[in-house]
């Protein structure tokens, strides 16, 4: 998820000089999506060509910006589902840990 193996395009690298970081021809999936949802979002020249498109293009822009946005959410969804997850698994061992019998229980003994 983190290792560079998507080539990024003219905008991303130039989203990325904008935010202050060094522009690379190469990034992670994860950044390059988060360079265009950021561009998407905040970059003036992004509105300026917006406002310029003919409809079917805006339409286009719209539909790719929804489905970026659904794709972040899910996966945001699938690493807050893994934390709970481990934080349930850690909650489980420090109950066990933390209250165990301190003495064993005496059983009936039936036979007599």
């Amino acid at each position: 998820m983190q290792s560079p193996s998507v080539t990024l395009t003219s905008e991303q690298q130039q989203e990325m000089t904008s935010e202050g970081l060094t522009a690379t021809s190469t990034a992670s999936w994860l950044q390059a999506l988060m360079l265009d949802t950021t561009r998407r979002l905040s970059s003036t020249n992004y509105h300026g060509q917006l406002a310029s498109m003919p409809p079917a293009s805006i339409q286009r822009e719209i539909a790719t910006e929804l489905a970026q946005t659904n794709y972040l959410l899910v996966q945001l969804y699938k690493l807050n589902l893994m934390h709970a997850t481990t934080s349930a698994a850690q909650l489980a061992e420090a109950v066990e840990h933390n209250y165990q019998p301190t003495f064993a229980m005496p059983s009936p003994n039936l036979s007599n």
